[in-house]
This record gives C-alpha cells, sequence and structure tokens, in this order.
C-alpha cells in the first residue's frame, strides 16, 4: 500500500474500493487510509454496493463528438452469492472518423463485502 507521508483532513475512496477483492485487501486499504488522517480528520469509503444493498444491473450510453463516437453496456450481476466479488461486464462500440468500429470487451473483478466488515 502506498504511503504518501502526509496527513489530510480528510479522505475519499469512492469507487476504487470495490477492487478490494478479499477482506485482507479491504482491511489493508482501510488501514492505510487511516494512517494518512489527522487524529480529527475524517475517512469516507464510498463503494457503489456493499452486500446488503447490491442489486444487480444494466447500464448503457454514449456520445459523439468530431466524428467519433462511443457506446456502452455495462451488466453487474453476482455469479456466485456464496463467494466475496461480482462481476461488471462492459462492451464497447468505438467509432472512428472514417466510420470504422471497434468493438471492446472489458470483464472487471469487484469485492462485496457486509456494510461492517
Amino acid at each position: 500500500m502506498a504511503r504518501l507521508e502526509r496527513l489530510f483532513d480528510g479522505v475519499l475512496i469512492h469507487d476504487a474500493i470495490m477492487y478490494m477483492t478479499s477482506e485482507m485487501d479491504l482491511h489493508k486499504a482501510i488501514q492505510t487510509t487511516y494512517l494518512h488522517c489527522r487524529k480529527t480528520g475524517v475517512a469516507m469509503f464510498v463503494p457503489d454496493f456493499v452486500r446488503e444493498t447490491f442489486k444487480p444491473s444494466t447500464k448503457h450510453g454514449g456520445h459523439d463528438r468530431h466524428g467519433r463516437g462511443l457506446r456502452y453496456l455495462a451488466w453487474t450481476y453476482d455469479p456466485d452469492r456464496e463467494d466475496d466479488t461480482y462481476l461488471t461486464d462492459f462492451a464497447y462500440l468505438i467509432k472512428d472518423t472514417d466510420g470504422s468500429v471497434l468493438a471492446v470487451y472489458d470483464r472487471h473483478i469487484m469485492g462485496l463485502f457486509p456494510r461492517y466488515v
């Protein structure tokens, strides 16, 4: 874990905390965060989900600019409710200025833990 040799009034970890896929890694990230907080500082952890709030979902969207375009589909689900992870599969269609389209697939494995670990 990174050590910045600095203290802060507040540390926010948003979606990056979801990439902790083991309880040990989660505890190390939390410990490192508190090491960077002043005694009166605040640490805030804001994952998209905890075990109690997880809901499978799909999202889609995209945009066009300067003759280029992007479309995406994100599919979030938990294939094994007995482990501590869930998946988000991404599909991207990327259109270049010459009209060619590239399809890209990307999988993210993320940690899913109870609110209080």
